[in-house]
C-alpha cells in the first residue's frame, strides 16, 4: 500500500504532508522555540523515521523540498539543506509563520534588517548563518591558540 506513494497525485501528497506535519507538532517532546531550523528539521526527521514508512517519508522529504529544487540549482544544493528546509517549514507551520529564524551568529544580527523574502530565502539565511557561527567558533578556538 505505501510502496507507490510517488505515483499519488499531488493533492494527496500534499494533504499528506500536511497531516505528518500536524502529527509531528502534536508529538509530546516536540519543540521549536529556542532552535535552529537545522535542530527542528533533525527532530521532524527523527519522530517521522519512528512512524512513516520509508516511501511515504521519502515523499514527505520531496515535497518539502520542491520549491527549493523548482527555483535553484538543485545539483548545487548542499547535502545537508533539507534538515534546515525541513525545520523551516515546521517552524512556519506550527507558528502560522509568525515566529522568525532563530539567528545565532553575530554577523547575521547585525546585517538582518528585514526578513528574507519567501520560505526557500528564508531557509537559505539560516543555514547561511549556521556557517557564520561556525566561522566565529573557529576563529575564537584560532585565537585561543595563540
Amino acid at each position: 500500500m505505501f510502496g507507490a506513494a510517488w505515483l499519488a497525485p499531488a493533492a494527496i501528497r500534499g494533504r499528506f504532508r500536511e497531516l505528518a506535519c500536524a502529527w509531528v507538532s502534536g508529538q509530546i517532546g516536540f519543540e521549536i522555540k529556542g532552535l535552529t531550523d537545522r535542530q527542528i528539521g533533525e527532530s521532524t526527521r527523527r519522530l517521522l523515521a519512528s512512524r512513516l514508512p520509508g516511501a511515504w517519508r521519502q515523499e514527505v522529504d520531496r515535497d518539502m523540498l520542491v520549491d527549493a529544487v523548482a527555483t535553484a540549482n538543485a545539483a548545487a544544493m548542499p547535502r545537508d539543506f533539507g534538515d534546515v528546509l525541513m525545520g523551516m517549514h515546521m517552524r512556519r507551520y506550527v507558528t502560522d509563520g509568525e515566529m522568525a529564524p532563530l539567528w545565532l551568529s553575530a554577523h547575521m544580527r547585525r546585517e538582518q534588517t528585514a526578513a528574507p523574502r519567501g520560505p526557500l530565502a528564508e531557509a537559505v539565511a539560516s543555514y547561511e548563518d549556521e556557517l557564520w557561527l561556525r566561522q566565529e567558533q573557529l576563529a575564537s578556538f584560532r585565537a585561543s591558540l595563540q
